[in-house]
């Protein structure tokens, strides 16, 4: 039987989530807006490798977005320097279809890496799941092993994997599969709603969808008038599970750029750090390409990390956002100061280029070898006005 899945009404989403950065944390009663708004990014369908069927619809409930064609929503807010991105994980762990039985059972296999916690694919055992076909989701649900044999197999510890699971969508051919629209290699994730708690939201991968919400919040803050000088590009990175091959071609391709902040996936233990671009193992040469040496890495802090119910509080999304605002307007801060120096450091050495170009008309007097000497002097007092001084940041 086909399900009709009604649109998620992606507008409101792009709407309700601005909202969670201007509420006051202390305020129980603004509490729910701000964890509705965020469970509203979590509920979002999105396979890694397969962004391109829903990121449009994202992209359409939010103005001024677009989808590139590795699948990254992006939106780009201002122009000149200094040049920076700031980016989240959009796509989710989930299966492809690998086989469509002859009585009409999916079997499916990991896209990527998938998730790293031991028991993922256990937790999809008699739950339900979504097929995201090209011309709609269609639901399903995975069986279970038959309970009435659970005394025989009390003693077994094999934890369940991929292969042991069957998707069950209905039907009772191949060809009854083939009319849901389900082909092979139709990605197929977990359809779990996601919960909003006291003071927090649990669902699949709360932590990264939360980021996404606080990515789309600065941009929308940003666009309103709260802009930095400069250009700030915000990426909803397709494909993290491939390590990061939506952001890094968007990077690739997007010239020399002076700041990254990247909002990561959850984990157990969260951090605000500089990671450096060689310990993004191939991406570290298109980062470094684009001038980055070094990225702002931004991990919240989560309960069950990479579980089906990873859940994340409103006080760290609110700290996560913190974060990842204070990432651009103090590269901001830095650029205006550097600028406000070589400002100063052009005045001087132009001085010192009139004073270069005067020296032809002495020549007469001081002879070449005084000359010579005059000159060396000049020209290593304007390398070290122009060289960075002890405790300052290089552009």
């Amino acid at each position: 039987m086909r399900t009709v899945t009604t649109k998620l009404p992606f507008w409101r989403v792009a709407l309700i989530v601005c909202v969670f950065a201007a509420l006051p944390t202390s305020s129980h009663a603004q509490e729910s807006p701000r964890l509705h708004a965020i469970a509203s990014w979590v509920a979002l369908d999105v396979a890694t490798g397969y962004e391109t069927r829903t990121a449009t619809a994202i992209a359409d409930g939010m103005p001024g977005w677009s989808v590139d064609h590795w699948g990254n929503v992006v939106t780009t807010v201002g122009s000149g320097t200094p040049r920076r991105i700031v980016a989240c994980a959009l796509d989710r762990p989930s299966y492809a279809v690998s086989q469509i039985t002859e009585d009409g059972y999916l079997r499916v296999h990991r896209i990527g890496r998938g998730s790293q916690h031991p028991l993922w694919d256990q937790a999809f055992e008699a739950q339900q799941v979504r097929i995201l076909t090209q011309s709609g989701p269609v639901s399903g649900v995975v069986a279970r092993s038959n309970g009435h044999f659970a005394q025989q197999h009390r003693d077994e510890t094999a934890v369940v994997t991929a292969d042991d699971l069957w998707v069950d969508v209905g039907a009772t051919s191949a060809e009854g599969v083939a009319a849901l629209g389900i082909a092979l290699l139709d990605p197929i994730g977990r359809h779990l709603p996601p919960w909003v708690i006291e003071g927090a939201v649990a669902g699949p991968d709360a932590g990264r969808r939360s980021g996404c919400a606080a990515v789309a919040t600065l941009a929308a803050a940003v666009r309103a008038g709260s802009a930095p000088p400069g250009e700030t590009h915000f990426v909803l990175s397709a494909q993290q599970g491939i390590g990061w091959l939506g952001l890094s071609s968007y990077i690739a391709r997007g010239g020399v750029f002076d700041a990254l902040t990247v909002v990561a996936p959850g984990g157990l233990s969260g951090s605000v750090s500089m990671r450096a671009a060689s310990s993004f193992g191939r991406m570290g040469a298109v980062l470094e390409a684009a001038g980055l040496e070094a990225v702002r890495w931004i991990v919240p802090t989560v309960r069950a990390a990479g579980s089906h119910m990873e859940v994340i509080t409103g006080a760290e999304a609110s700290r996560m956002l913190g974060a990842a605002a204070s990432g651009i307007f103090l590269l901001t801060r830095i650029n205006r100061h550097l600028d406000e120096v070589n400002l100063g450091l052009s005045e001087v050495i132009g001085e010192l280029g009139g004073v270069r170009m005067g020296i032809s008309g002495i020549r007469n007097e001081l002879g070449d070898e005084r000359l010579l000497a005059l000159l060396r002097e000049l020209q290593a007092l304007r390398a070290d006005l122009a060289s960075p001084q002890p405790g300052s940041t290089p552009r």
